[in-house]
């Protein structure tokens, strides 16, 4: 693989990473905004146990969001390049294609499998 293209794929990850967390707590918020809109619409209507309901819904889908946003930090998603020059990879699922070009890529680099 070329140099220019490891690079674009790096900032696309980067950018995925920093845009992961963000969707999930903006997207997470407007679901709690639909619920806050039934929560008014209940109580206009003078249903109290349901809108108090969807009030309890609204605050659980903020609560969650801020939740998924917390476990995907730009910081715990992102490759770590260390200062000794090692690029650190949590791979899950689907590594063999990655380590096969790494090692293409990079003949003399050493796997640590933990």
């Amino acid at each position: 693989m070329e140099v220019d293209k490891l690079a674009h794929l790096l900032v696309r990850l980067e950018r995925g990473a920093n845009e992961t967390a963000a969707g999930f707590t903006g997207g997470m918020t407007m679901v709690a905004g639909l619920f806050g809109i039934f929560a008014v619409i209940f109580a206009m209507q003078h249903r109290w146990a349901i809108s108090a309901l969807m009030i309890g819904v609204a605050a659980f889908m903020v609560w969650l969001g801020r939740k998924a946003a917390a476990r995907n930090t730009p910081e715990t998603m992102l490759p770590v390049v260390a200062t000794t020059h090692r690029l650190l990879v949590k791979a899950n699922d689907d590594w063999e294609p990655l380590v096969t070009l790494l090692r293409e890529r990079c003949p003399r680099a050493t796997l640590i499998d933990r």
